[in-house]
């Protein structure tokens, strides 16, 4: 009887130690996801846009608290530096960052001074100063259109109304991109399938149905 405890306790131990061993290896793994450098297209508020190499998710996440802290600084010129790191700590965290690299849900994620936009072909996080953008491998001909609706002027309506946030307008720049994507791509699967059929209509003839 005692034998068996043992052979059990060890068994036990053994399937512990494997569990440690794979929870740490992924966790190497996610690591090591984290400081591999993305593709970053920058876009700030006031026109500027280019592309980044040099920022990994970690990266991009300071990039972002640093954005955070300055609308801080400038909205409550009192607060202490303490004040600060409460603030920012409590906002955007690195789990936000992976959402926006190989997600498979499409989510929109309000942080304290920040917004993460993971819409599948593109996603961003936007800051009240820059939104850093992240498109798919092959999914770059949308950032052409994205930044002529970004950039285009609002129709004076004679209502006096106050310009958008920078937040608001990335948001919807990037909605009516992708919209306007889905809408092609539907378009093209249409006029596909109406030729299909064309052609099938011509090889079968009656006698054949």
């Amino acid at each position: 009887s005692r034998s068996r405890r043992d052979d059990s306790d060890s068994e036990g131990e053994t399937k512990a130690r494997s569990r440690t061993s794979r929870a740490t290896q992924e966790l190497m793994r996610d690591t090591e996801h984290e400081r591999q450098a993305i593709i970053i297209f920058q876009i700030s508020k006031v026109g500027d846009a280019f592309l980044r190499v040099d920022l990994s998710r970690l990266d991009l996440l300071g990039e972002c608290r640093r954005d955070v802290e300055k609308a801080l600084r400038l909205a409550h010129p009192g607060y202490s530096a303490q004040d600060l790191h409460r603030e920012v700590g409590a906002g955007l965290q690195a789990r936000d960052m992976r959402r926006l690299v190989g997600g498979q849900d499409h989510v929109i994620l309000a942080r304290a001074g920040a917004t993460v936009l993971a819409l599948g072909l593109l996603s961003a996080v936007v800051t009240h100063a820059n939104a850093y953008v992240i498109t798919p491998e092959g999914a770059d001909e949308l950032l052409q259109p994205l930044l002529l609706r970004l950039h285009r002027q609002p129709v004076d309506n004679g209502a006096g109304e106050a310009e958008m946030p920078f937040e608001f307008r990335v948001l919807e720049a990037m909605l009516l991109t992708l919209v306007t994507r889905h809408a092609e791509t539907s378009n093209k699967c249409v006029r596909e399938k109406a030729k299909i059929a064309d052609g099938i209509r011509a090889d079968v003839s009656a006698k054949t149905l």
